[in-house]
């Protein structure tokens, strides 16, 4: 059965959590001292169970490095419309993590308060002469270009959501989804 890009991603910390019980189990017994009986009461025993939990940790990094790999593949030919735009996954996951935050920083930048801070310094403008607040920029626009990108950035988790929950992860090499039952698929 095909992976679905959902449960890729609910095993890649799994994937993790499991190295680093294995790492803990390694450092636990990797080594001893001469005087004291493996815990396994015998050496060759608990070699191979060392041996066990180090190929478990090399499999389970190739298991994580392969996912990573299929699910920036898949990221990147994958295409979502929003809005009669289409983008790939990988533009709507930069908007969503990295962008959103400047483009809000950008309009948020668009005030009054320099011009505030002139007119305090410059005199409060209740002169008849004096100096009066201008601002550079169109308040009603502003607001509504604000809340048509705040609407976009917000549909874009929905739309991530759905893609994730029905798309198969994809094989780089072949463009066909991997398979679930995959030996190498499977997780320690």
């Amino acid at each position: 059965m095909p992976l679905y890009i959902i449960h890729a991603l609910k095993e890649l910390p799994l994937i993790k959590k499991k190295m680093e019980k294995n790492r803990e189990l390694l450092q636990q017994h990797s080594s001893g001292i001469s005087t004291v009986l493996p815990e396994f009461k015998d050496k060759d025993k608990q070699t191979k169970y060392v041996n066990s939990l180090l190929q478990s940790n090399i499999d389970l990094a190739r298991r994580y490095l392969k996912l990573k790999n299929c699910l920036a593949y898949t990221n990147a030919v994958s295409k979502i419309t929003i809005d009669g735009l289409t983008y790939s996954v990988v533009e709507l996951i930069t908007i969503r993590k990295e962008m959103g935050n400047e483009v809000d920083r950008t309009y948020s930048s668009l005030n009054d308060r320099q011009g505030h801070a002139l007119l305090g310094r410059y005199g409060s403008g209740a002169a008849k002469d004096g100096p009066t607040l201008v601002c550079y920029y169109d308040a009603q626009r502003k607001s509504a270009d604000e809340k048509k990108w705040y609407d976009f950035w917000t549909k874009i988790d929905a739309e991530l959501e759905i893609f994730n929950a029905r798309t198969f992860l994809l094989d780089p090499e072949t463009g066909k989804p991997i398979d679930s039952g995959d030996p190498e698929a499977a997780v320690g």
